[in-house]
């Protein structure tokens, strides 16, 4: 939870808001969630219709997750 705090802390320092929960399914996360490492995922551009032929990504999303990453990357040892 701490890196998520993190995560939310600069969210909101970009006013964006994050929430966070448990979901089933299947990612990278996975594997680094079970070997004890704090693992954030779910942090790429939002849209809807995920893995369906009707995908689609909102292009406003880039440039905020964009600035959200950055933000992570120079806050985070």
């Amino acid at each position: 939870m701490q890196i998520f705090n993190i995560a939310k802390d600069i969210a909101k320092d970009l006013g964006l808001e994050l929430t966070g929960a448990s979901q089933g399914g299947g990612s990278d996360g996975n594997f680094t969630g079970n070997m004890g490492i704090p693992t954030l995922d779910s942090l790429g551009v939002r849209g809807e219709g995920l893995h369906t032929l009707n995908e689609f990504i909102y292009v406003d999303s880039l440039t905020e997750r964009a600035r959200l990453m950055a933000g992570l990357l120079m806050t985070l040892d």
